[in-house]
């Protein structure tokens, strides 16, 4: 699976869920709640961000999906260690490197620790990424 398959497949469904359920519980002859005309224009966003160009964390890169892995979720900051590509629906064959990243990794009491020594060329299989 490559990252396309990724994003049209889990990106841009995240809202489906959400989307039925506003739908089916809305009776016949109303019209759309807010709630449902929000989401469908969150789906429309996104759709469009995909195709004019979406940037997202470099899977493909061995030491920097470690480096994905350890983060909490939370604190944002950490993201700008990360490297982060830049892909297109409507250009599916040009991936563009849309930010390389720091060299270190930030640590609680404000010293850094060195990135993995893991070598840059190292790729990972779109499969295992899938597995995230």
């Amino acid at each position: 699976m490559d990252l396309h398959e990724l994003v049209q497949s889990l990106w841009l469904t995240r809202h489906d869920l959400g989307l039925e359920e506003e739908r089916k519980a809305r009776r016949k002859g109303r019209p759309k709640s807010a709630k449902e005309a929000q989401l469908e224009e969150l789906k429309r966003l996104d759709a469009e961000e995909y195709r004019t160009g979406l940037d997202l964390p470099d899977f493909t890169d061995a030491s920097n999906l470690a480096l994905f892995r350890k983060w909490d979720g939370v604190d944002v900051s950490y993201l700008c260690i990360l490297r982060f590509i830049r892909i297109s629906g409507e250009f599916p064959e040009v991936v563009h490197v849309a930010r390389v990243g720091r060299d270190k990794l930030p640590t609680t009491d404000g010293a850094s620790i060195p990135k993995s020594s893991a070598d840059d060329a190292t790729r990972m299989d779109m499969d295992e990424i899938s597995e995230l």
